[in-house]
């Protein structure tokens, strides 16, 4: 959750047409930041935290797969708007 929001403060920090170069390069530097911190945490969960490595890494894998494809699937789209 901490990655997700600090991404998502660095890329809504700026709206308009005007700030497109700007919002471009918060979008991709909030992706770098957010993945270190991501792997980060989950080197100090596997580090500090006694868990089953295999149902850990499973349930982190699902998890990342349904962030990535809840947009595609079109969950949360208002019901007249078309996906393609």
């Amino acid at each position: 959750m901490l990655p997700n929001l600090y991404f998502a403060r660095r890329f809504f920090r700026r709206v308009g047409a005007k700030f497109a170069k700007e919002i471009v390069k918060a979008f991709y530097w909030g992706e770098v930041i957010k993945f270190i911190w991501t792997g980060s945490l989950v080197i100090l969960v596997l580090k500090c935290v006694s868990v089953n490595m295999l149902p850990f890494m499973t349930g982190f894998i699902g998890a990342q797969f349904g962030v990535w494809l809840a947009p595609w699937l079109g969950w949360g789209r208002p019901k007249n708007q078309r996906v393609f």
